[in-house]
């Protein structure tokens, strides 16, 4: 139907397109995908970031409920040196810290750091729920390195445990 189309607006018999006008085509496509390509790429790192803020809100969000309903402590700890997180339970008995979730590794080019202030970059850190819903304030600062893309995950409040986020 389109080629149809096309051969009536041209009004020639034999109907097909030109070397030139596949070539004006082919340039402006290229054009077009160059002028594209770095909103993509800077998308595709913001989305990096967005990812792994939301992986550790997550798990935050998942100590805290387990906290509040099996009665036992339970925290998020973060290793600023490999860039993973991780949910540890304390064991009853032994009052160790039992691993429960995770560990969420990150993409090579996110950078996990620890405080509001992203100036804790070595080490671990971790942000504790008890079980009646308080805990330790504390952020960990996630940046993906090629844009920039900051987001800051963490309690904003020890007694009521609420999580947030920043971007």
């Amino acid at each position: 139907m389109f080629r149809s189309l096309i051969c009536n607006w041209r009004h020639h018999s034999n109907c097909g397109f030109t070397l030139i006008e596949v070539i004006v085509v082919m340039v402006l496509v290229g054009a077009l995908t160059l002028t594209a390509m770095p909103l993509f790429r800077h998308w595709s790192h913001q989305t990096l970031a967005r990812s792994a803020a939301q992986d550790v809100t997550n798990l935050l969000y998942q100590a805290r409920a387990k906290a509040i309903n099996s009665n036992v402590e339970y925290h998020v700890k973060c290793d600023f040196d490999n860039d993973d997180c991780v949910l540890e339970e304390k064991d009853r008995l032994t009052a160790t810290w039992v691993a429960t979730g995770g560990p969420i590794s990150f993409a090579d080019s996110i950078d996990l750091k620890g405080t509001k202030n992203c100036d804790v970059v070595s080490g671990t850190s971790l942000i504790e729920f008890n079980p009646n819903g308080t805990c330790n304030e504390l952020y960990f600062c996630i940046t993906e390195a090629n844009s920039g893309e900051v987001f800051k995950v963490g309690t904003v409040d020890s007694v009521t445990g609420r999580i947030n986020v920043i971007q």
